[in-house]
């Protein structure tokens, strides 16, 4: 019998703002998402989407994140739209930042995760928890990096349909330094 395989699919991790992917200058996030392509089985078909770096961690492609005509992260979130359309994303991670997210899975045919590493802000109020409400209902899913986080999301943003998971962060941040190359 002839086994066909399926293609792996195109994912992109999106880095949009102060980060920076390499092992001189990297923090949790970089590093978390390092660990999560490097030892994926999607590796080879895996992109991280971040600012220039000098020197980018090894083993994982990269491409910048591309000028865009309008400034802010609304504009490199265009940009970076633009660029997961060419290389035929099919699964968008976007790290940290739920409008770029939201404004990403509504322009680039991707289906975008929201990968969050900090605590998502409970609404101020109803016009506010509506607005972003409408804001998460445009992803495919939300990732948190422990089970408190997911927690706390679940108990501020009750409701809310897009599949939520916890993903573990595997750092030991005791040995974390932000002065010395990142290992």
């Amino acid at each position: 019998s002839v086994e066909i395989m399926a293609r792996q699919p195109k994912i992109a991790y999106v880095m949009l703002r102060n980060a920076h992917f390499g092992p001189r200058l990297a923090a949790s996030v970089e590093l978390c998402v390092r660990d999560l392509v490097l030892y994926s089985r999607f590796v080879r078909s895996t992109l991280v989407v971040c600012p220039p770096v000098d020197e980018p961690f090894e083993g994982i492609e990269i491409a910048t994140i591309p000028r865009a005509p309008i400034s802010g992260n609304l504009g490199k979130a265009w940009g970076v739209s633009r660029l997961l359309r060419r290389r035929g994303v099919d699964l968008a991670i976007v790290e940290n930042h739920l409008p770029a997210a939201a404004f990403v899975a509504v322009t680039s045919g991707a289906r975008v995760i929201l990968h969050t590493h900090a605590y998502v802000k409970a609404p101020s109020g109803a016009f506010d928890g509506g607005f972003r409400g409408q804001e998460m209902r445009q992803l495919s899913g939300l990732a948190f990096v422990s089970e408190f986080a997911l927690g706390r999301f679940q108990a501020d943003f009750p409701g809310l349909r897009p599949l939520q998971r916890a993903v573990p962060n595997g750092l030991d941040m005791q040995d974390w330094s932000a002065t010395k190359p990142k290992d």
